[in-house]
């Protein structure tokens, strides 16, 4: 369910990046392990990972969509990203099960 720009399952919820994500940004971006394909490599400086979060955030108040953050609802902290668009008064996007 959508709620206050949040999607929600039972298990996961799916947000608006904030500036308190800084230190998740950090320890996503940080690790070369998550930027082997990313041509500038991972970040070297923590006040970076600020400086993207504040940025990210301000992307949602001032156009309305950027980046979200994943979270696990039963275990703390930032499981990943997702760079979709979000446009108020629309799902985001659909998912289906398949067997």
């Amino acid at each position: 369910m959508l709620t206050s720009g949040n999607l929600e399952t039972e298990s996961l919820c799916l947000r608006p990046v904030t500036e308190a994500d800084a230190h998740s940004v950090w320890l996503l971006h940080s690790d070369s392990r998550t930027n082997r394909c990313n041509p500038a490599g991972p970040l070297t400086d923590p006040s970076k990972a600020a400086e993207q979060a504040r940025e990210w955030a301000a992307n949602w108040s001032a156009d309305g969509h950027g980046y979200w953050a994943l979270e696990q609802l039963h275990v703390p902290g930032v499981v990943s990203w997702w760079t979709g668009t979000h446009f108020p008064g629309v799902t985001p996007f659909t998912t289906s099960r398949r067997r």
